[in-house]
């Protein structure tokens, strides 16, 4: 049996993060965080891409520019710590990390 808290399903190895939820994107959601499942070697980009798909088009409009890049008011933490906007597409995830998408302090999206 194996020690950690990662999955293996039908030959692949999987991990389990947590997402955590602040300010409007809670009432997106209508939760603080959620655990999602991801296949081990995903990245933040796979994970923001889950809950996009989840959580739909008001989401992706809140997080996601007309281009498709994360909105430069948007801050992305793994583990409580910031991650430089140029690392963001490629950084890998691992088991038990904790994604944070902190929105804007102030405003937002115009609807």
């Amino acid at each position: 049996m194996r020690s950690d808290t990662s999955f293996v399903f039908i030959g692949e190895s999987l991990i389990r993060i947590e997402v955590r939820f602040y300010a409007y994107l809670r009432e997106i959601t209508g939760k603080h965080s959620e655990s999602i499942i991801l296949k081990e070697g995903s990245t933040i980009i796979d994970a923001l891409k889950l809950i996009i798909d989840k959580y739909g088009e008001h989401m992706r409009r809140y997080i996601l520019d007309d281009e498709g890049q994360i909105r430069n008011n948007i801050t992305i933490a793994i583990n409580a710590q910031r991650i430089d906007r140029a690392r963001i597409e490629g950084y890998p995830l691992n088991d038990g990390d904790v994604l944070v998408i902190i929105p804007p302090t102030a405003g937002g999206i115009n609807d």
